[in-house]
């Protein structure tokens, strides 16, 4: 749920800085956000959950 969450906030972030003209920062600061929420859960190597994999799909698709 706590990851939910983090994501649901990182999106309206997003909405917000597309309205205020900086898309590739606002895409790269997501983009490292969720690295980051990666690492923090994990022991030894970070690993990619379904969700994770979706939001680079997507991110992908936006970001050039």
């Amino acid at each position: 749920m706590g990851n939910m969450v983090t994501i649901l906030l990182d999106l309206f972030r997003l909405i917000w800085l597309f309205g205020r003209g900086h898309q590739a920062v606002a895409l790269e600061n997501l983009a490292l956000r969720q690295q980051l929420a990666i690492y923090k859960r994990t022991k030894k190597l970070p690993r990619l959950d379904g969700s994770d994999r979706r939001f680079w799909i997507v991110l992908s698709a936006v970001w050039k």
